[in-house]
């Protein structure tokens, strides 16, 4: 039997997309929206951002493997790859922080 192709996020979860296109794109473009969409939601159904956050977090675990994931296969300058890791270490960080854990 064939194996199934895999859609664009999973194979951004195994990180065969290139990293800079996982950072850049799936990691600020596509977590803008997402973040907008899921506040403008969460607003507008519970009048608060507490769904939101639960969504955001998911969305954090996410991108972190993918955008990791894809840095340990980035065949360029291993600092990019680095940078990259240390830039999902800053957004759990900052995400930490706007929910108050510290």
């Amino acid at each position: 039997m064939a194996k199934k192709s895999l859609n664009y996020f999973e194979n951004f979860l195994n990180g065969n997309l290139s990293l800079p296109h996982s950072y850049w794109i799936v990691g600020w473009l596509i977590s803008f929206a997402f973040g907008f969409t899921t506040a403008f939601i969460s607003l507008t159904v519970t009048g608060s951002l507490n769904l939101g956050y639960v969504a955001i977090v998911i969305w954090q675990v996410f991108i972190t493997i993918g955008i990791w994931r894809s840095s340990d296969k980035y065949k360029g300058p291993k600092y990019w790859a680095y940078l990259a890791k240390i830039m999902v270490i800053l957004g759990w960080a900052y995400l930490l922080a706007e929910l108050g854990a510290f």
